[in-house]
């Protein structure tokens, strides 16, 4: 079986804090995602459709992924440092393979 000595407190501060700051902004680029994709549906101009649907485009390609990608190590890294690893929590699963 895999090991990992776990982390001390203050070593496991940096990890925590960079995987709540990623997983927020990811949170955040949803909510911009649904709030471009609403507007893009509900507007009845051509010119604002265009934009909001390039911006998603721009968000989707450049930002959602790499950040879906640091929350997923982040959240590795912080699970791995702890005793419990990934098994203590069913939410913990349940975040792991959403993402």
């Amino acid at each position: 079986m895999f090991h990992v000595k776990p982390l001390k407190r203050p070593v496991r501060r940096g990890p925590l804090v960079a995987h709540v700051a990623v997983s927020v902004s990811w949170l955040g680029l949803t909510v911009g995602l649904l709030a471009l994709g609403i507007t893009a549906f509900a507007t009845g101009d051509p010119a604002t459709v265009g934009a909001a649907t390039r911006a998603m485009k721009i968000f989707g390609d450049w930002l959602v992924v790499p950040v879906a990608l640091l929350a997923l190590v982040s959240g590795l890294v912080l699970a791995l440092g702890t005793p419990w690893v990934l098994a203590r929590h069913r939410w913990v699963w349940t975040k792991f393979w959403l993402t």
